[in-house]
């Protein structure tokens, strides 16, 4: 019998949410200070189903899907890391989450930063895995605009044919041994 990620999830409940006119969907689990965890880009909730009910023995998880992620709504008006803070605020207030500590991945980690430095009132604690860049500006977004086109390309290609080789080539993208 193959496992699933689902058996991974059990005892986490998949809910949604309406953050301030944006319908968010998160997965949650465990009771305690509240965690936040965000995914990279081009990803959901589910990249972290092997993290949120063993963290749920010690907080109260939401890995949510971003704004444009997943089962989540896009930003009505903002784009990249500003849209995706906006959200996350709009997220917390909907659920009445004062002050949660923030585990974030490449661009989600970019995002829980940002949210840091902008509103530090906001946030407990921040976890940056392996977390992407602040953008800072025009020119670090001509530099960064390459590598996004050569991500966008393998993870619609790995999303349209799921096949080992696609998801072999969208994971390779990532490291900088591909053979690791």
């Amino acid at each position: 019998m193959e496992r699933t990620i689902w058996v991974d999830m059990l005892g986490a409940a998949v809910c949604y949410c309406d953050a301030k006119g944006m319908r968010t969907r998160y997965v949650e689990a465990g009771s305690g200070e509240p965690l936040i965890l965000l995914h990279g880009s081009g990803g959901h909730a589910e990249s972290f189903s092997r993290n949120v009910v063993p963290l749920g023995e010690h907080f109260h998880v939401y890995a949510i899907d971003m704004a444009g992620h997943g089962f989540t709504d896009r930003h009505p008006s903002l784009a990249g890391t500003d849209g995706i803070v906006d959200h996350l605020l709009r997220f917390m207030d909907s659920l009445g989450i004062e002050r949660p500590h923030i585990a974030g991945e490449s661009l989600g980690g970019a995002a829980a930063a940002k949210l840091a430095l902008e509103h530090p009132e906001r946030i407990n604690k921040l976890v940056f895995v392996t977390g992407a860049g602040l953008e800072m500006g025009e020119e670090a977004d001509k530099l960064a605009a390459p590598g996004r086109e050569s991500l966008q390309r393998l993870t619609a290609q790995a999303h349209r044919n799921p096949t080992g080789g696609a998801v072999r080539a969208r994971l390779a993208w990532l490291f900088v041994d591909p053979e690791q």
